[in-house]
């Protein structure tokens, strides 16, 4: 029965109901319910409660987390945010979301290896975090170029 109870939580056919009842039944299983996109805002703001860092990092994953949890997990979790697909979507919506962002998950984000040339750009206008893109060795010489 637990192999069903897994396959349904993976199974992103199954209704948001009945993953919320699935996810209350054991953290293995909430684990997974985490990472499925079917997974709905509140059921996912819901697992947030948890302290559990593998069930943390797949709703920091989860594009259907609520945008205030994402930046609350971010700062533990920014690699999780940079390949949630959802990322690069919420900047398209809101230009202004970094001086939203609290400042641990900016710098979270900003530390990375694999951070995007888009949120460089954006980041890049705010003085508090020149030293920072400075100071990651990924960051791409073209943002160190002299002018005039």
């Amino acid at each position: 029965m637990n192999l069903n109870l897994e396959r349904l939580a993976r199974d992103e056919n199954t209704p948001p109901e009945q993953l919320k009842e699935i996810a209350k039944q054991n953290l293995k299983l909430a684990r997974i319910v985490a990472k499925n996109h079917s997974a709905d805002a509140k059921l996912l703001r819901e697992l947030a409660a948890y302290f559990d860092r593998e069930l943390l990092a797949a709703i920091t994953n989860n594009p259907n987390t609520p945008p205030d949890i994402l930046w609350q997990l971010a700062a533990e979790f920014p690699q999780q945010l940079l390949s949630n697909p959802v990322f690069e979507l919420l900047f398209l919506e809101n230009p202004n979301l970094l001086e939203e962002m609290p400042e641990e998950t900016a710098i979270a984000l900003l530390k990375q290896e694999t951070i995007p040339e888009w949120f460089l750009v954006q980041a890049i206008k705010y003085n508090s975090y020149s030293y920072i893109i400075a100071s990651n060795r990924n960051t791409p010489n073209v943002f160190f170029r002299k002018t005039g």
